[in-house]
């Protein structure tokens, strides 16, 4: 039991970011169209399209793999070293396709939103955020 209580104490922001998404698309599933971008060209225009509730699985997707990781990799003793970076780099990146999600779904609604822009200033402040952390990982098979 004390395993589970940890495990969410630890988990509960990281989960909460995973899980916005998924609310937000069962508030608005109705309004929204079943196909929604989830990928812009060169010029910010969609070009590729999926249904609704691709973009907040990916986010689940990811937070689902970055648990996995540590226990699969042959390097797994050195993620306990850059625990705390571990956890923030997860952070970090379950915020962004979260934001993503639902600033996509926004869009969709009708709600004025420069989705090109975003997705640039959100790729760039990405890199700095991951960057920033980069020098604070060990070595391991997955990141870094």
């Amino acid at each position: 039991m004390t395993n589970r209580m940890s495990f969410f104490k630890r988990e509960w922001p990281i989960l909460l970011l995973t899980l916005i998404p998924f609310v937000v698309l069962a508030v608005f599933w109705n309004q929204l169209p079943n196909e929604l971008p989830v990928h812009w060209n060169i010029e910010g225009q969609a070009d590729g399209y999926g249904p609704k509730y691709l973009m907040p699985l990916i986010g689940l997707g990811i937070y689902l793999m970055m648990l996995v990781l540590p226990k699969i990799d042959p390097k797994k003793r050195n993620y306990d070293i850059f625990a705390g970076t571990y956890r923030k780099l997860r952070f970090i990146l379950i915020g962004f396709f979260s934001i993503l999600s639902i600033l996509v779904m926004m869009s969709s609604l009708g709600y004025n939103i420069d989705l090109s822009r975003v997705v640039v200033m959100g790729i760039c402040l990405l890199f700095a955020l991951l960057g920033n952390l980069m020098g604070n990982v060990r070595p391991n098979w997955f990141i870094g």
